[in-house]
């Protein structure tokens, strides 16, 4: 048996042992036009008419190397063209797409990348995306995450698939150098990516530095050492699965685009558990996990409540007494309006009233909704806006002035609330936090005659 017959029977006993593609399925082949997606295609080609499968080639080109890249685009095209599968390619602006998500290159192509494929996926009814990772890939992945402190998943390396994404790796047994003698072999040609050659990326200074400086020094097969650790954390990422799997509806509520970590259960796992557990929420909430920010969040445990982080472009999270709160971000009202004595005025997220003025009342009921002032101490123009950065007031029962800010915090007014917070003035001083305190200036007193009663009602799922 020769070496890429070796190689076929390999491909399909990891295929077959891991269940990553069975008889009759359609399969999506990622292909860039080098060596490892080639190759990839190549074999499951040679499967194609025993498993009876359906295949179509994916590319995407990230437009970051010129001519160089529109030359991938042109060779796949070809090469999909004479394996007579469908091909389907998007071109991509990686570059605009880097500002516009506010993340590095790398990461922005990615993203470009998997979200063309689940798009194709879906609408050609694929079961999976193949990719060409191979050991090499799983090997320095593992040395990444290691070197950035990474956890049990990070230790875990390249998943051989993913559930959600539906995406599978069936070259993840095979090496860098057997994935080069099949190409020789079977002469299946490919594209070299010349970044993959420049030395300031992270992972290929590893590659061509680290790596081959370590086999050097300890005498050691690195990848294999480094793939034995992969497996080994692949195997205890499974058990964790089905450890969060039981604890996490005691632990985390789930509501659609919203979602909640009750604190006391959460505090009492230990920390790689509270990790993982956190690496389930963001992937639910769809952001790409990091150990910076998977810390950044577990650090926000222990901090007073109000206090929140920018997780992405459209989520924060924030902590609200006994939870962690997650949730899209807060795009605060700003307004200013002029009202007048004896009007209703309805707005998007709260209506507001002021009567007319009267006795004041013997008692009433302090629920945040009602307050009553005294009309002779209001001055024309009378406002109602947002509260600004700056602003200040006296809180009732107080002599002294404080800022809105510091009030906020010292009520733990958490983060939707303190941002959509709006007040009531009256010749630029503030009458009424509306619905969380009032002025000491303008309360009623014994000496008050005329009152006049405010009402402040958010209106349904407001967070005012």
């Amino acid at each position: 048996m020769d070496f890429s017959t070796t190689l076929i029977k390999e491909f399909e006993e990891f295929c077959r042992t891991n269940r990553l593609v069975l008889p009759n399925e359609k399969l999506l082949v990622a292909v860039s036009g080098g060596v490892d997606s080639m190759v990839l295609l190549h074999l499951l080609l040679e499967l194609r008419s025993e498993w009876n499968l359906d295949l179509a080639v994916v590319h995407v080109n990230h437009q970051l190397r010129g001519d160089e890249s529109t030359g991938d685009e042109e060779f796949v095209r070809q090469t999909a063209a004479r394996a007579n599968v469908a091909f389907y390619c998007k071109r991509v602006d990686t570059i605009e797409l880097k500002h516009s998500l506010g993340v590095s290159k790398q990461v922005a192509a990615r993203e470009a990348r998997y979200q063309f494929f689940e798009e194709i996926r879906q609408q050609t009814g694929s079961n999976h995306v193949a990719t060409g990772h191979q050991a090499n890939d799983d090997a320095e992945t593992v040395l990444f995450n290691a070197l950035r402190g990474g956890g049990v998943r990070g230790l875990a390396g390249i998943p051989v698939s993913r559930i959600s994404g539906h995406i599978i790796r069936p070259l993840l047994f095979a090496r860098r150098q057997q994935i080069l003698s099949y190409a020789r072999e079977r002469d299946i040609q490919f594209r070299n990516d010349s970044s993959n050659e420049s030395l300031m990326y992270s992972r290929n200074y590893l590659r061509h530095s680290v790596v081959p400086f370590l086999a050097r020094e300890f005498g050691t097969d690195v990848t294999n050492s480094l793939n034995r650790v992969s497996n080994a954390m692949k195997e205890l990422s499974r058990f964790l699965d089905r450890l969060i799997d039981d604890r996490l509806p005691r632990i985390v509520n789930f509501e659609g685009k919203e979602c909640g970590i009750l604190l006391r259960s959460f505090s009492a796992e230990p920390l790689f558990l509270r990790e993982e557990i956190i690496l389930r929420v963001l992937r639910h909430l769809g952001i790409e996990p990091s150990i910076n920010k998977i810390s950044e969040i577990i650090s926000l445990c222990s901090k007073q409540s109000g206090h929140s982080l920018n997780l992405s472009g459209s989520v924060v999270v924030y902590r609200d007494r006994d939870h962690l709160i997650f949730c899209e971000r807060f795009e605060p009202m700003i307004f200013s309006t002029n009202v007048s004595i004896g009007n209703s005025y309805c707005f998007e997220r709260f209506t507001f009233s002021l009567s007319q003025p009267g006795l004041p009342p013997s008692a009433y009921a302090r629920d945040g909704r009602t307050e009553y002032i005294d009309c002779d101490k209001i001055i024309q123009p009378l406002t109602l806006r947002n509260w600004r950065p700056g602003d200040w007031f006296v809180p009732l029962g107080m002599s002294g002035r404080k800022k809105l800010s510091d009030f906020f915090n010292d009520v733990k007014l958490p983060p939707p609330e303190k941002i959509n917070a709006t007040v009531f003035e009256s010749d630029a001083n503030i009458v009424w936090v509306c619905g969380k305190r009032l002025d000491n200036r303008y309360r009623i007193t014994e000496a008050t005659r005329n009152a006049i009663k405010l009402t402040f009602s958010p209106t349904t799922n407001s967070t005012n």
